[in-house]
Parts: C-alpha cells; sequence; structure tokens
C-alpha cells in the first residue's frame, strides 16, 4: 500500500539534523502498512529515511525486536555512545541450559 502522505519541508529539516549513530524510538503499537494511523508507516519509512544516511536505529516499542520478542528496550550510554543492550541468552535458553542439581 502506497500512502501519498505529504512531508513537511520544515519538519524534514528539522528531523534530518540526526547525528551520526542517532536512534529514534518509537513508542507505540507495532507500525504496521495499513489504514490504522497513528502509528503512521509514512513517518517511520521517513525516520528510517533519515537514520540511514547518519549510521542511525529506528525502533518501536511495541515490535519485536529480540529473538522474535516485544520486550523493553533498554540502552547503554558510555564514553563511546549509544547502544542497544542485548541478552545474551533469551529466557528459555537459560532454562535449558542450566544443570540439573545433583542429588546426595
Amino acid at each position: 500500500m502506497v500512502k501519498k502522505a505529504k512531508v513537511s519541508v520544515e519538519a524534514r529539516l528539522a528531523l534530518s539534523q540526526a547525528h551520526e549513530g542517532a536512534r529514534i524510538v518509537a513508542s507505540s503499537k507495532p507500525i504496521l502498512d495499513d489504514e490504522n494511523d497513528p502509528p503512521c508507516i509514512r513517518a517511520k519509512r521517513e525516520y528510517e529515511c533519515i537514520l540511514n544516511e547518519v549510521g542511525g536505529a529506528f525502533y518501536c516499542t511495541g515490535e519485536p525486536h529480540e529473538y522474535g520478542e516485544v520486550k523493553p528496550l533498554e540502552f547503554e550510554v558510555s564514553k563511546e555512545g549509544v547502544t542497544l543492550k542485548k541478552s545474551d541468552l533469551s529466557a528459555a535458553a537459560i532454562i535449558t541450559s542450566s544443570p540439573a542439581p545433583r542429588a546426595g
């Protein structure tokens, strides 16, 4: 589905001032290409276009981002920059990889 939404030149200029490695987080339900706006797929695509220019990333809190699950987004801020924290193992992997307790 192609949306013919008009993007404001002023808004685009303001949003396109993203720094290298910028992150945009949409706090919303999953953003789908359908008639149910908001959230708007056209806006998501515009954000992604802006972020591609600076090596950034777009996240939506309502969409799966790790192990195909919707989980809270956690960012780590350090002198090197901002990174999305990722778990080493999913909860299921932790449970199944734990050794059984020994009797005796």
